[in-house]
């Protein structure tokens, strides 16, 4: 009877429902005053708790693991764009093809084609500059050492001095001058023509008349004054019927000598003045009357004497001209800059009260 009635009690009860759980929400933690990203980190940690587990053995500099940037397996790389990151698109070596215009075979013989017209627009230049001066021959009379300069400078500031003015070689054959020191060079008049440039725009300088143009007009002077002189030089042996063994260059490189004197003279000129000068200017008359007799003597007068004295003398008179236009050059391409007198300073006239 009591199990019946207990059975009987609890069908009588009703049902419990089955309730669902609200998850627990934690306890606002204090703030710490410290920054933390909004999102891609961990949670906040509480106040006083070490961000780290073991902060000993945390490497120094290295920040905990989900703070910072992301990492970049590119991080170490330098890009073009000035900074370190991932290579731009495309970047060769990274498995990207390259781009098409390189396989363009259009491209490949426009470029052939434009290398073709340089290589013979070379050779029409090398053609026709070869017609008046031979480069090869050019290169002859640039071939000198420092004993030689010293040696032909010394020839042209003291040529009494010389004894031996004879060439080993033949005087038709082109010859370096480092192997032969009475032959011609280019390389020192070049560097005297520039060094007496220079010189004049100090000259200029002191003389208070100094413009950027006056180098340019010195130097077109003195250009022009050197075609005018090898012309006459070469209408002379036309005119006198005289086959001689100076050629172009050898003639450039004699005519060329002058500008040495002519240094001497701006140098005399810039610290004695005009007496400075006028000395100078004697002096390396002279000297290069001296250096052209015995230089050209073995070009332009046969070393036998012929049985036709009448040749003999055309040569001499030649020889003679040749020799007598280089003092006077030397004074027109001097006169104006190195014989300048500043005129003096006038006084200003009395004021009256």
């Amino acid at each position: 009877m009591a199990t019946s009635a207990a059975a009987r009690n609890a069908s009588q009860k009703p049902a419990k429902t089955k309730r669902h759980h609200r998850p627990s929400v934690p306890a606002e933690q204090p703030y710490s005053g410290a920054s933390f990203p909004l999102t891609g980190g961990p949670p906040p940690q509480a106040y006083g708790q070490p961000i780290h587990p073991n902060p000993a053995a945390m490497p120094y500099g290295q920040p905990p693991a989900g703070y910072g940037p992301p990492q970049n397996q590119y991080q170490n790389y330098y890009n073009p764009m000035g900074n370190y990151g991932a290579p731009p698109p495309g970047y060769p070596g990274q498995g990207q093809p390259m781009p098409a215009y390189f396989a363009d075979p259009l491209a490949n013989v426009a470029m052939q084609y434009g290398q073709s017209l340089a290589g013979q627009g070379k050779d029409i230049v090398n053609q026709n500059l070869e017609k008046w001066i031979s480069i090869s021959t050019l290169k002859f009379y640039f071939a000198v050492d420092t004993k030689y300069v010293a040696r032909k400078l010394l020839v042209l500031f003291l040529p009494f001095v010389i004894r031996d003015w004879s060439i080993k070689f033949p005087p038709s054959q082109c010859v370096a001058p480092r192997e032969e020191p009475n032959a011609p060079d280019l390389y020192v008049p070049a560097m005297a023509f520039v060094t007496y440039i220079l010189t004049t725009g100090v000259l200029l300088g002191t003389q208070n008349r100094f413009t950027p143009e006056d180098l340019g007009g010195q130097a077109s002077q003195i250009l022009a004054w050197l075609i005018v002189e090898i012309l006459l030089v070469l209408l002379t042996f036309y005119i006198t019927n005289i086959s001689s063994n100076l050629r172009f260059l050898h003639l450039l490189a004699f005519t060329g000598y002058k500008y040495v004197g002519m240094v001497v003279c701006g140098v005399m000129s810039m610290f004695l003045s005009r007496w400075g000068y006028r000395v100078a200017l004697i002096y390396s008359s002279v000297a290069i009357v001296w250096f052209f007799l015995r230089s050209l003597k073995v070009y332009v007068l046969p070393e036998v004497m012929s049985a036709d004295r009448t040749g003999y003398r055309r040569r001499l008179w030649a020889l003679l001209f040749i020799t007598a236009l280089q003092p006077l050059m030397i004074w027109l391409l001097t006169r104006q800059i190195c014989s300048f007198e500043a005129p003096a300073a006038v006084a200003p006239p009395p004021v009256s009260y």
